[in-house]
This record gives C-alpha cells, structure tokens and sequence, in this order.
C-alpha cells in the first residue's frame, strides 16, 4: 500500500460550500452550492455570513460584521450536492461572500449546530488498485464496499471510514457508504479477505453465467421476432412483387438481349473495403466469373455465369444486380467497373492469418453523464476484423479529473449474436453516482 495525507474537518455537516453573488435590481441574491455529508435529508440551513463590497470592504448589517444567512424549503438527499440555492441578501453592495456552517435542520426534526472548524489530517494507507493487492481490492469492493479506497482508521472521538469519510464515535454505520463500522475494520484481517476473494470469484462466475443467460435469451427473442417479422416479409414480399417490380428494375441497368447484356459485363470489377483498400475482384471473361482475392496464398474460383438480361441479373454461385452505373452488385457489396488490386501485400495477409479481437474491435466512449442515482457511460464497440467475435466483454474505469479510478463496470457489448464484420453495437456502463468521476476509459476484456 502507499500513504497519502487527507485533511478533514470533523465537525462539518456539510462541505465544498460556494457561492456567486450578483445584482437583482436594487438588490443582491447568492447562489449557494454544497455537499451534503450524509447525516441526514437536509430541509434548511443557517449560515454564519460576511459580506464585502467591490472593493473588498466588510459590508456591515445591522452594525456588525456578520450576520445569519438561512436557506429553508429545500430537500437534499444524503450524499448528494445542493446546486444554486437562492438567498436574497439583506444589503444590495454586498458582491462576495464568506460562508460557514452554523445550523443544519433534517427531514427527521432534528437540527445540529457547527461546532467551529476541526481540521484533522490523516496519514492514510491507499489500496493498490494493480499489482499483488488488485484481486483482494476488487473483492472489497465487489462484496463490502464500492467505495472502498483507504484502509479504515479508529480514533477515541471518531473513525475513518474506507471510503474516506469521518464519522463520529457514536455512529456505527458510515454516513457515505452505509458499511457497519464493524464489517469495515473486518478488511484489515487476512482470513476475511480470503473470504471474500472466495465469494468475489463466486459472484464473478455468476454474472458471467448471468449475461451468459441473458445473452441466450435476448437470442432466443431475437429469433422469435425474426420470424415473426419473417412471416410479415414474406407476405410483403408477394405484395411488393407486384407492386414495386417497375421500382425495383429502376434501380437496375437492363439489356434488351442475352448478347447485348454479355457484350456490355466484360471485364474487372473491384471491391473495395471500408478503408479504401481493394480485397477483391470479379473479372467477366466470356460466360466464366473469376473471383480473385488481395491477400497471399488465396486460389482463384471460376464459376459460369447465367444472364438475366430482362432483370438485369447475373448468376454465378451468387445472384450480382447490375446497377444504373453499370456496376456488380451483391448484398450491400458493391463491385465497381475497373480498378487495380495488389495480391502480393503481406501486411494484408499477415493481419487476415493473425487477426485479434484485441486489434481490430474499435472502441468509442460517446457520453459520461449523471442521472439522481448513477454515472453512465456510453459508447459503441465496431468490429473491423474479417470474422465474427461473440461474448464480447468491456470495462469501464470511471476516473477523477486527475486520472484516478474511482469505480469500476464490466458488460457485453455482444452476445452469442456476435458481432460480424463491419458491424458495430453500443454498450451502457454504470456505477453509483460520483461527482468526482469526470471521465471513463473502456477497455476491452474478452472474447471469443
């Protein structure tokens, strides 16, 4: 483990207060920002006040220097941060303030008094996120605590939680994370880690089974829907044979004779990748297709061609659209009239015969964003290998502005679905609302 110094103040309810002052007519309201502590919902808060004016100058209310600012009506749950409260200021110089806790009223009828500033520091032992310690931190956090950062501290008026946060002596469980006292100090012992590194691998098998489950049966609907839908094609189909014969052969470059047909088709036809690179050909000699392909060691595939000249069609082991531009099309494949193609690239073979998912699944984080109770991270995963990859497993690492990782997720981006080549799908990430979290990098874990 390695040690760093946290300051605390120990008699404080709530922290990071802020403030913006600005005119309201003749008047001056604050906007007032704070972190509530977790002792409980606050309903109103009383501030010990001081104001100045433009210049610096101690604005005086009532012939002193201070006065009491209270906020009242308001609901902020445990843990979460009050933004831009509105508070009307008795003297409309005052462009600054300074403010400190005096008073703090909960949803329960309890009010608590600010015992003045307390400021402790700690020399605190960090839990090494890698290394030898990853496996027993992962487990902490897995089955005791999320928040789980620091090995906890007892003191005769208080003790230090895990997660950082001070609670006094007469608490017994911790006003952040919510872990008994009695459970987190239990993180210090050897035989309990070995415990829970026992119930984490458990718990891992578990989800893995889960979306496992999850992903069979998202399968299993899909392809009941599929067929369902198929059902639906199939009489729109025979609906739109009829209908769209005239739209469909529009699209279409069609002959008035087998020969004209046979006599315009003749040559090479290129297909190029999503990066450009061309990967394959079709050269038309006579009634003979030959495929040829661009990487090393590939054998050519001749196949005869039957003309479909009133549907401009060809067949050959594959049914190729000729297009208005007179180019082959299969699918969403599109064979352009023309082009050279390199057979010798080695690059190109050596990355088809060795292909990882590891290189060629591309990974993308769209948004983090918050919602009341989580941080969500989205982004998409695309495929620009040459096969299909399923079970495919991503984690995410929320981070602080400093690039520390505070929390952690893992999902399938893909099922037994699988995602093919070309193909992209997003996945979702979410741990428990953290306002220190301002990024997540993603990375990719597994797959077959």
């Amino acid at each position: 483990m390695k040690t760093e110094k946290i300051i605390i103040d120990v008699n404080a309810h709530i922290t990071n207060i802020a403030c913006t002052v600005g005119a309201d007519g003749d008047a001056s309201k604050a906007l007032i920002s704070f972190d509530n502590l977790g002792y409980g919902v606050i309903t109103a808060v009383k501030f010990n006040a001081r104001g100045f004016n433009s210049f610096g100058d101690v604005v005086q209310i009532g012939g002193k220097d201070k006065f009491f600012l209270i906020i009242q009506d308001i609901s902020i749950e445990k843990n979460s941060t009050a933004k831009d409260l509105k508070a009307k200021l008795p003297n409309g110089d005052i462009r600054r303030l300074e403010l400190e806790e005096c008073q703090i009223c909960y949803a329960d009828g309890s009010v608590t008094g600010y015992a003045g500033k307390d400021n402790r520091e700690f020399d605190v032992d960090v839990f090494e996120e890698y290394g030898a310690d990853k496996e027993s931190v992962d487990a902490i956090r897995d089955v005791v605590s999320t928040d789980a950062k620091y090995k906890p501290q007892d003191f005769e008026n208080g003790w230090l939680c895990s997660c950082g946060r001070w609670n006094a002596a007469e608490h017994s469980d911790c006003s952040k994370c919510g872990v008994k006292k009695q459970t987190i100090f239990q993180i210090t012992d050897a035989d309990f880690i070995t415990d829970l590194i026992a119930k984490h691998r458990k718990n891992e098998e578990d989800r893995q089974e889960k979306a496992r489950q999850e992903a069979k049966e998202k399968e299993k609907a899909t392809r009941s829907r599929n067929i369902k839908i198929g059902i639906g094609v199939v009489i729109g189909i025979v609906l739109a044979i009829f209908i769209g014969r005239a739209a469909v052969l529009s699209g279409r470059t069609t002959y008035s004779s087998e020969a004209e047909m046979k006599s315009a088709l003749q040559g090479t036809y290129t297909y190029y990748n999503a990066s450009g690179k061309a990967s394959r050909q079709i050269v038309i000699d006579g009634d003979t297709a030959i495929y040829k392909w661009s990487y090393s060691g590939s054998t050519d595939m001749d196949s005869s061609i039957t003309w479909d000249y009133k549907n401009g069609k060809i067949h050959t082991f594959e049914d190729l659209i000729v297009t208005n531009q007179g180019y082959l099309k299969e699918g969403s494949d599109i064979y352009e009239k023309g082009g050279y193609m390199s057979t010798s690239d080695s690059s190109y073979s050596s990355s088809y015969s060795y292909e990882s998912g590891y290189s060629v699944l591309k990974i993308t984080v769209d948004s983090v964003t918050n919602n009341s109770g989580y941080t969500i991270c989205t982004g998409s995963v695309k495929n620009n290998g040459t096969k299909t990859y399923k079970f495919i497993e991503v984690k995410g690492s929320f981070k602080d502005s400093s690039g520390n990782v505070v929390d952690t997720d893992w999902t399938y981006a893909a099922g037994s679905e699988g995602l093919a080549p070309g193909e992209s799908t997003t996945f979702r990430l979410s741990v428990t609302k953290n306002s220190k979290i301002t990024s997540c990098s993603v990375s990719l874990l597994d797959y077959d």
